[in-house]
């Protein structure tokens, strides 16, 4: 039997017309909690600043959930995107 996020992924898998699954799980014993609890919103205040700091960046849109950002929209180059990555 499998345990936690590839136990998660695998169920994902089965369902029919997933074609491929992005697996960002993350298993954390309640002891160890703390070490990886972030806020979000100070994530997501400090990337937005990184990236207003580079023209070619400034309209990239910031989603952070439980410490994962995403980034999201328009740049006008690869080497634009490769900046934000």
């Amino acid at each position: 039997m499998e345990h936690g996020a590839e136990a998660v992924e695998a169920v994902a898998k089965r369902v029919s017309g997933v074609t491929a699954v992005k697996n960002e799980l993350q298993v954390v014993a309640p002891s160890r909690r703390s070490e990886v609890t972030a806020n979000d919103k100070d994530i997501t205040k400090n990337v937005q600043n990184r990236l207003k700091q580079d023209s070619a960046l400034k309209g990239v849109g910031v989603d952070v959930n439980n410490g994962v950002v995403s980034l999201s929209g328009e740049v006008k180059s690869i080497d634009a995107s490769a900046k934000a990555s």
